[in-house]
């Protein structure tokens, strides 16, 4: 049931970041370690999740995108997390000591959204994925047996040129956040 509370977290250590005051720190660690805990399993492939910025997506639906990717991050060993925008980042989350210290890294960049273009982050994880296959791996990730996590409203890209880069071994999950009110006209 926890899961539910994963936006919760996220705008808890955003609060407390914006705010200074830090006093609810260890207890929000605590509780996502416990999540973490509960969440627990057998990892049987490399997962990194993608994280649309764009500035339709409301703070609230963004916040839980954060969380339920720090999550991926962490279960799956990964620490990576790509932010698309207009220039797709690469972020890595393996230096921050905590899960207040993830989430003030990732919000740092999502605080300047804008356009997102997530063909573009797709074409940086498939830029990522020849240079790994061939280089022999980048940090440990098996790019034999990845899945990524795309967090988005909207998946509007070349689904057919997508079809045709994914390689086996390779999946994405796309995971819709939020829901973009639609205007209705009444006649």
């Amino acid at each position: 049931y926890d899961t539910i509370f994963v936006g919760e977290y996220v705008k808890m250590a955003v609060q407390m970041y914006e705010s200074g005051d830090s006093s609810g720190r260890e207890w929000l660690n605590q509780k996502w370690n416990y999540l973490k805990k509960v969440m627990y399993f057998k990892r049987r492939f490399s997962a990194i999740p993608i994280i649309d910025m764009s500035i339709d997506i409301s703070n609230q639906d963004l916040f839980h995108a954060i969380g339920f990717a720090c999550l991926i991050a962490e279960l799956f060993g990964t620490y990576r997390i790509l932010l698309a925008s207009s220039v797709p980042i690469w972020l890595d989350i393996s230096d921050s000591k905590d899960f207040y210290e993830r989430v003030h890294k990732i919000w740092l960049v999502c605080k300047f959204r804008g356009e997102s273009i997530v063909s573009r982050a797709l074409d940086l994880v498939f830029t990522t994925l020849d240079k790994t296959s061939v280089g022999g791996g980048s940090g440990g990730i098996d790019s034999s047996s990845m899945c990524f996590f795309i967090f988005s409203q909207e998946f509007c890209f070349d689904w057919e040129n997508l079809g045709e880069r994914i390689r086996p071994g390779i999946r994405f999950v796309f995971w819709k956040i939020g829901s973009r009110s639609e205007e209705h006209t009444s006649e």
